[in-house]
């Protein structure tokens, strides 16, 4: 199956090689491949370098008001075959694509059943994205979101998607072309969606395919460039959703009702708390600011999520979308004017570009003055009392911290220690699984060298039967043995041993480096429990396992501090183990401190040990030039209220006095206020970049008269007031 591929462009010498290049390499071998550049009216040597490339014939326009759709419908009516595959000189087309594209045309009666397929595009993307935000952005919004209609799967991972439109690069059937009459001639904006609508309601499929199609060059570095951008964004918006408003389709009414309401809505208000007595009432300026930031405000989460953005990115995303609405806005209006007095937007108009420059630059300097003015502040002012924070908030003294420092209700004392450790009795009491040695002196017959208590506590011993041994210790057994045995013979010397011990055990779990049951020959402790089980695992250097937790019975627990037992040696923490008790051990990275404010890398800091005051400044680099040091806090939570100590770390350092050098306990917070210096200067670097804005607005402005005409009309002279 043969395929033109129709090349337009304007001024392309430096990229229309590659294009071509690009198209060569393909790996379509089922036809012949055509190339057309049909030039819009270079004058920088495109229409040479096309003529000098024999395997492309060049069709040279000289049209007053050139437009991509007129280019277009040019070069697919010079041809024949029957698929056309437009392109921008621009771009380079993805070696496979058009053999996978043709090949989705040849089988469509599997894809599309009830329908015919009219037009297949795949993925567009910035060759280089990196080179400015402006190109970033362009290739966040080339290619459509995943839609809700599938078409079947081509038996191959990637199926086609039936959407409303495409753009400007695609496949599509001659025959489709040829019953929509092809591009719209006039339009400079939206030429290519305008198309794909039509063809849907002609009854032929538009599909996307999620495959790479082509490399896009869009190389924006300016915001007026960008501005212009999206000035013929909106004009498209416009034109093509009220050209189709009657239609079931409704195609761009959403977009064109969106840069209505957010634009033109945000936009009003804000004119409106200039010009009129009311501007002293916030709620213009409330409503300007929702509608006009609405997507920083509510679509952060939504980005990340569609287009896989990072936050950083994904609120980057979405100032543009709050702010580009404004120059679209722009573009809406001009289109309604054009349609008002019959003046349709034209590519060659200086007048336009002038007007768009101007307005852009002048809503621009506007918004950024006004957002420059807000300033979230989360931490309070570094003058500010810390006891005015809320009205659970105390001041605390040296001797609360200290007190409170070193307090720790939540693991048990040595006296609950002790008392836990008499639970454990001093004789070892038999149970289940024993293994017990029975010897009775001159009766061989009555002696068992291994008896083993049975699940229900019992043994079974000649002469004696069943007796039940479980929770008893081994005299006391041995006398009961005597005793039965005494209705048989004449004062019988009964010896009874543990050969095995089954029931001085524990279960230890969590954090150890084997967890599970481990056995005692002789009064378990927690140390040797630990041991038992291997001992605690090495964890990273900023990591230490903290505290255990027994479980006895059915409600009882106790907390051990195993940096107590540890580290400092308290061996009055280890406690004695009964049988059957639990021996849990947590991780320890929920143990925190966190340091804010002015230090060179505040976060959270892990407790291995004893921490202090100044150990987690360190931890955290130190006060940065902008702390006050006279002005840090350390802020504890203590049965719901909040504790606060205001530490004058300047006047410690100088007098070397450690008594404010407190303790740190777990979700404590330290945090170091910024001098009033700080905040002047941040202050400035937030209105410095809105200064700069209005410098370079002002310029602009000058560049392109409108200063010296405003001058003209106000003072009479188009130089300074004062005439020089």
């Amino acid at each position: 199956m043969n395929v033109d591929v129709v090349i337009i462009g304007i001024n392309s010498a430096a990229v229309l090689p590659a294009c071509v290049a690009s198209v060569r390499g393909s790996s379509y071998a089922d036809g012949e491949l055509r190339l057309f550049y049909v030039d819009g009216g270079s004058t920088d040597g495109t229409q040479d370098i096309a003529a000098a490339m024999p395997e492309v014939q060049l069709i040279a326009l000289t049209p007053r008001y050139p437009a991509p759709g007129l280019q277009r419908n040019a070069g697919w009516r010079a041809g024949k075959a029957p698929l056309v595959l437009f392109l921008d000189a621009d771009t380079t087309v993805d070696a496979d694509f058009i053999e996978r594209a043709v090949r989705y045309f040849r089988e469509e009666s599997s894809l599309v059943p009830d329908t015919r397929l009219g037009a297949v595009f795949g993925n567009r993307h910035e060759r280089h994205p990196e080179s400015s935000v402006y190109n970033w952005i362009g290739d966040l919004e080339w290619n459509p979101t995943p839609p809700a209609t599938h078409a079947a799967s081509l038996h191959t991972p990637t199926p086609l998607h039936v959407v409303e439109a495409f753009g400007g690069d695609v496949l599509v059937r001659r025959e489709a072309l040829e019953q929509t009459g092809g591009y719209d001639e006039i339009l400079v904006g939206g030429e290519d969606p305008e198309l794909g609508v039509r063809f849907g309601l002609q009854g032929w499929a538009v599909c996307h395919a999620d495959i790479p199609m082509t490399e896009h060059d869009l190389a924006t570095s300016t915001l007026g460039r960008h501005c212009r951008r999206a000035f013929r964004t909106g004009y498209g918006f416009a034109a093509v959703a009220l050209r189709h408003v009657g239609t079931a389709k409704g195609f761009w009414l959403h977009e064109l009702f969106r840069i209505l309401i957010r634009g033109g809505g945000g936009a009003f208000c804000l004119l409106l708390s200039l010009f009129l007595p009311l501007f002293t009432l916030p709620i213009l300026l409330a409503a300007a600011a929702l509608l006009l930031l609405y997507p920083r405000l509510f679509s952060v989460e939504r980005f990340m999520s569609a287009k896989q953005l990072s936050r950083e990115e994904a609120c980057l995303y979405a100032w543009h979308c709050a702010l580009i609405v404004l120059p679209q806005l722009a573009g809406v209006i001009r289109f309604l004017w054009g349609a008002i007095v019959q003046r349709p937007l034209r590519n060659k108009s200086p007048l336009a570009g002038k007007t768009i420059e101007n307005a852009a630059a002048g809503i621009a300097i506007f918004l950024c003055v006004f957002l420059a003015a807000c300033s979230p502040r989360v931490l309070p002012k570094a003058s500010e009392e810390p006891a005015t924070v809320n009205g659970n908030a105390t001041i605390a003294t040296n001797s609360t911290f200290m007190a409170e420092a070193r307090k720790m209700d939540a693991f048990a004392t040595v006296d609950m220690i002790t008392s836990f450790s008499d639970e454990v009795p001093d004789e070892y009491l038999l149970g289940p699984g024993d293994v017990l040695g029975l010897e009775v002196w001159n009766r061989a017959n009555l002696s068992d060298p291994e008896i083993v208590v049975a699940p229900d506590g019992t043994i079974s011993v000649m002469r004696v039967g069943f007796i039940s041994v479980e929770g008893r210790t081994v005299k006391d057994v041995a006398d009961e043995l005597t005793g039965r045995l005494s209705e048989y013979y004449s004062a019988p010397e009964v010896r009874l041993t543990v050969r095995r011990y089954k029931n001085n055990k524990a279960f230890v779990l969590g954090r150890v480096t084997n967890p599970g049951l481990v056995e005692f020959s002789g009064k378990g402790s927690l140390l040797e429990a630990l041991s038992l089980a291997g001992g605690l695992p090495i964890l990273s250097s900023k990591s230490f396992l903290t505290k255990c937790a027994i479980i006895r019975g059915k409600n009882q627990v106790i907390w051990i501090n195993l940096r107590e037992l540890l580290q400092n040696g308290n061996m009055a923490l280890n406690t004695q183990i009964r049988n059957n008790d639990i021996i849990f051990i947590p991780e320890s990275e929920d143990e925190l401190v966190y340091v804010m404010g002015e230090v060179k890398t505040p976060g959270a800091i892990h407790l291995k040990s004893e921490l202090t005051y100044l150990d987690a400044l360190m931890f955290s680099g130190g006060p940065t030039r902008d702390a006050d040091l006279e002005k840090t806090f350390i802020i504890r939570f203590e049965a719901g209220k909040r504790n606060i100590r205001c530490i004058n770390l300047k006047a410690m350092l100088e007098k070397g006095d450690g008594s404010n050098n407190f303790v740190l306990k777990d979700n404590d917070v330290v945090y170091v206020a910024e001098t009033g210096m700080a905040n002047f200067n941040y202050t400035m670097e937030q209105l410095l970049p809105a200064l700069e804005v209005l410098n370079l607005g002002t310029s602009v402005l000058e560049r392109f008269g409108t200063m010296q005409e405003l001058r003209r009309q106000w003072y009479g002279s188009e130089g300074f007031v004062n005439g020089n």
